[in-house]
């Protein structure tokens, strides 16, 4: 079931194959995502904890569609 952070303590949810409801979030058992300060103040103590000269690097879940061109570039003229 997914499940979306609604105003005054609600959650929006949507079974597979059924309406979207709005349901009271404590009532409802679901677990959802902290606020986006706290998602902020994890991302920084994870940060702090790291070798400052490590560079950043991507996490690709898949190869990237895009390749390099086959053919050779055109001769340019004088």
């Amino acid at each position: 079931m997914a499940a979306v952070p609604a105003p005054r303590g609600q959650a929006y949810m949507k079974a597979r194959g059924a309406e979207p409801a709005l349901a009271p979030a404590p009532e409802s058992g679901l677990c959802l995502p902290p606020p986006p300060e706290e998602i902020a103040r994890r991302i920084a103590r994870i940060a702090a904890g790291r070798d400052a000269g490590a560079r950043p690097a991507p996490l690709y879940i898949r190869p990237a569609d895009a390749a390099p061109a086959r053919d050779a570039p055109p001769a340019l003229l004088p």
